[in-house]
């Protein structure tokens, strides 16, 4: 006999005992397994001990699996179905058998009132069976109703978000704008300020040019008694004349030269009245843009300071109608002026006739 092969007297033919049963019914015997599995082990499949020649590591091997194992791996026997006979099988092929013999024991040995008790198990199992399929669908509605409100929570707070962004937007534009509108009440008080300067100039030049206006009534009432004195003047000139109709001619002569004199005299003055009246007219003129440039001024500051436009307007009114009068006094003067006048001949012998025009 080899190493590698057990021979047949290592194993009895006979019929399972009882002691053989249960390895019939554990199935222990795989009948497809390879049958010289066993020569490709270098140890044993309990163990793991390396196979020697000889002693107790001797190489044997299981006639239920077929795999190489060492002789106290292999102490037991079983009836091998197979070979019809009781021969070497493994511890593990073994413990195998074992446990499937304690099953069928187990079942064997089952009573009426264990199955009783395993039906009210049974029963104890389905009822709680059911409770926890009741727990779980009431979990699941629970859950879904649960999702459901977060979800609408969810919603809700991303309105309440957006709301909050929306206002945050809304309060920063505030803020900008309030910035802006602060700036621009700094710049309007600053801009009322120089308005108040510049009202404070253009009172104190209305009180100037009031001024200037009463000296220029004063000037042309002067002008107008001197007009008037030479007016009579120049009367008294004329009736001289015709009460010294009937003297000679040597006398007359005389006296429409002194005459002449006078009248040359008094066109130089009437020419140096005319000056100073377009003197007076232009100056009045002046006056009048000046006063009129004034007024434009106070009425575009008539929004930062309302008062001071009001005496700024009543200012300009009376300064327009002084200007009014004095034009109409001008005028008069002018009048005056083109309606006397005093006609002479070219030569001396031309002169024993005087017409004079007196208004």
């Amino acid at each position: 006999m080899s190493s590698d092969e057990d021979s047949s007297s290592e194993g009895e033919k006979c019929s399972p005992g009882p002691q053989d049963y249960f390895i019939i019914m554990s199935n222990v015997f795989n009948p497809q397994a390879n049958r010289k599995a066993y020569r490709l082990d270098k140890i044993c499949i309990v163990c793991s001990s390396k196979f020697s020649l000889l002693g107790s590591n001797k190489k044997h091997h299981c006639k239920f699996c077929f795999r190489g194992v060492c002789r106290k791996c292999s102490t037991n026997k079983g009836y091998q179905p197979e070979l019809q006979g009781r021969y070497r099988i493994c511890d593990n092929c073994y413990n195998k058998a074992l446990e499937s013999q304690k099953t069928s024991q187990k079942a064997v040995e089952s009573t009426p009132e264990v199955i009783e008790d395993e039906a009210n198990e049974s029963a104890e199992e389905k009822k709680y069976e059911e409770l926890t399929k009741k727990l779980e669908e009431e979990f699941s509605a629970k859950k879904a109703e649960l999702e459901a409100e977060i979800s609408k929570i969810n919603e809700e707070k991303g309105k309440i978000e957006l709301e909050e962004n929306g206002l945050r937007r809304l309060i920063e534009d505030s803020g900008k704008e309030m910035r802006k509108k602060d700036i621009r009440i700094i710049a309007t008080r600053e801009k009322i300020q120089e308005l108040k300067k510049d009202t404070t100039a253009d009172r104190e030049r209305v009180k100037e040019l009031h001024k200037l206006i009463k000296d220029q009534e004063v000037e042309n009432d002067h002008l107008k008694e001197k007009l008037e004195e030479t007016r009579v003047e120049r009367s008294r000139s004329i009736d001289s004349i015709d009460d010294s109709s009937s003297f000679s001619e040597k006398p007359l002569k005389q006296t429409l030269d002194s005459i002449k004199e006078q009248t040359d005299a008094l066109k130089q003055e009437i020419d140096e009245m005319k000056n100073r009246m377009d003197e007076i007219r232009e100056e009045l003129n002046e006056k009048k843009a000046e006063a009129g440039v004034l007024e434009k001024t106070i009425e575009m500051k008539s929004t930062g300071n309302p008062e001071p436009e009001e005496e700024s307007e009543t200012s300009v009114r009376e300064l327009q109608e002084k200007i009014m009068r004095q034009q109409h006094e001008i005028q008069a003067l002018n009048n005056q002026l083109t309606k006397q006048g005093v006609i002479n001949g070219p030569d001396s012998e031309s002169r024993g006739i005087c017409r004079c025009v007196i208004c």
